[in-house]
């Protein structure tokens, strides 16, 4: 069986004293140690390629997110775990790196044998994180959620009311992906009819076909800016990890 390749980023402590030795003492487990700081240690991690890196909690600096994003990306590692790990890590704390990016925390609160699950959970894909603190993440998503339907559906209806009525009613059915001469047929009016109301859109997103007229008005109405870029620079990112 192969053993997971854990690196450890520290400054020396009783607390890392006594993980340190309870990782070493597992054989699952190849332990390499550095007490340098995180950007003094980058070629050494990139060397190592670890499976998980856990960084002493004093040693992340804010914002945590632009902190993770950095290290994953001058270490070359995009999939690199983080395990953050120290004493005393308020709540809030932890709240905000695992909405940062990290995949878990160890407190020193810890047994050996939790310590080691936290390990094992988070190689496997898993976050390891206290109920309280899940608790909390899923009610800040579902917040959030209600937050992003409520300004969609806003910016939706600013998007209805530049239209007019069999504007809206050709917009619609062309979302519903009908032909010219479906669409006449739904709404009884000619086929020039609604030719003529489809070029009003064009003209009103300032766009030149329908696959156009919809990527501008899901554009408009999302409460993310810019989201067809954000989509577009997601999928060419999964693209190139696959070649």
């Amino acid at each position: 069986m192969s053993t997971i390749q854990l690196f450890i980023s520290a400054k020396s402590d009783i607390f890392l004293d006594g993980l340190l030795r309870i990782l070493n003492d597992n054989e699952q487990f190849t332990v390499c140690h550095s007490d340098q700081d995180i950007d003094e240690g980058i070629d050494e991690i990139r060397q190592v390629r670890p499976d998980i890196l856990l960084i002493q909690s004093n040693l992340l600096t804010p914002p945590f997110d632009l902190f993770i994003n950095q290290l994953k990306s001058k270490t070359n590692l995009q999939h690199l775990k983080i395990l953050v790990f120290g004493q005393l890590m308020e709540n809030d704390f932890l709240l905000t790196i695992i909405r940062s990016g990290a995949n878990g925390y160890i407190n020193s609160n810890m047994s050996a044998k939790h310590l080691l699950l936290a390990v094992k959970y988070v190689n496997n894909g898993q976050m390891w994180v206290e109920r309280h603190i899940l608790e909390q993440l899923a009610q800040d998503a579902l917040q959030m959620e209600s937050v992003l339907e409520q300004i969609a559906m806003e910016k939706t209806r600013m998007i209805s009311d530049l239209l007019t009525k069999r504007e809206a009613q050709v917009f619609q059915w062309i979302l519903k992906g009908l032909s010219t001469k479906e669409i006449a047929e739904q709404i009884h009016l000619s086929e020039q009819s609604v030719k003529l109301h489809l070029g009003k859109l064009f003209k009103k997103f300032d766009v030149t076909n329908r696959p156009q007229l919809i990527l501008s008005a899901f554009e408009r109405a999302s409460p993310v800016n810019n989201i067809i870029p954000l989509i577009q620079e997601t999928l060419e990112k999964k693209y190139l990890n696959h070649q």
